[in-house]
């Protein structure tokens, strides 16, 4: 999931397969916006996953920075969203080995990402996860997410 500020309002993204469920941040709560979950292409304009058939949807979704683009994935591709032009850029999908973060972790294709409230980036891939620091352009990982992340005991 991500989240996305629009002016005033802010709202919580969720993907899965070729869907997208859209919740409005109401005072700490989540609430589910009218006429979602809907195809993720009605919102996003995914070039390349349009197909409404189509059981592919996106691998993940993650806000960069302050900036307001959103990057999606799908296997070793990924697709820029404009925050500011409110509209998917021409010229995608690129090869996801043009993310300098996922080539400096050797990642090709991630299974989900996020932006966590201490501002860093989490990619995960295939039960193990890697966290870039923005401000010191630290990369730490790949480390198992279930240990890390829900306690599970090593085995």
């Amino acid at each position: 999931g991500r989240e996305y500020k629009t002016g005033e309002e802010s709202y919580t993204w969720l993907f899965k397969g070729d869907k997208s469920w859209k919740y409005k941040n109401e005072g700490g709560a989540l609430k589910l916006v009218t006429g979602y979950p809907r195809y993720t292409y009605v919102d996003w304009g995914l070039l390349g996953i349009r197909d409404r058939r189509s059981s592919e949807g996106i691998d993940s979704a993650f806000m960069w920075g302050n900036s307001g683009n959103v990057y999606f994935t799908r296997g070793n591709q990924y697709w820029k969203y404009s925050g500011v032009m409110r509209r998917m850029l021409n010229g995608y999908p690129k090869s996801t080995s043009r993310i300098s973060i996922l080539r400096r972790a050797g990642i090709t294709e991630i299974d989900a990402a996020f932006r966590w409230v201490n501002n860093k980036m989490y990619f995960f891939k295939d039960g193990q996860y890697h966290r870039y620091e923005r401000g010191n352009r630290n990369l730490v990982g790949p480390k198992d997410t279930g240990k890390f992340w829900f306690g599970c005991p090593d085995e």
